[in-house]
């Protein structure tokens, strides 16, 4: 088995260049609009919605635009990358919630959120 995408809902449209772009450092794929039948039949919601492929070419996440709260409780998505303090610094100078716990002999735990209370895990990308 393998990981094809995770899919993913955001608020407004901005977090697609503010967040996944200018944070995660992700680029745009393709992007299309759900029909009104699909987004009643699979997700309950009748309306269009507007829908972003971004990728980094190793973590596809699909984003739908819609103002539906998130509630996501525990889920997150955890990342590894290269350097988890100039993530942290970029979401601070742009008003992202981070979430930082310390730990005895262990790196810290490191949460970030976008606009919408997506979450998502960093780890230090393992050499």
């Amino acid at each position: 088995m393998q990981l094809n995408h995770v899919a993913l809902n955001i608020h407004q449209e901005n977090e697609l260049v503010n967040f996944y772009q200018n944070i995660l450092g992700l680029h745009l794929t393709h992007q299309f609009e759900l029909p009104e039948e699909l987004s009643l039949k699979f997700f309950g919601m009748n309306q269009k919605l507007p829908a972003y492929m971004y990728t980094d070419n190793n973590v596809y996440i699909e984003l739908f635009v819609h103002d539906q709260p998130v509630r996501p409780g525990v889920a997150h998505l955890c990342i590894e990358i290269s350097n988890r303090e100039n993530m942290i610094h970029k979401c601070n100078d742009h008003g992202y919630k981070v979430k930082r716990i310390s730990r005895d002999n262990k790196p810290d735990l490191l949460f970030i959120e976008d606009k919408a209370g997506n979450c998502f895990e960093l780890k230090e990308e393992k050499k």
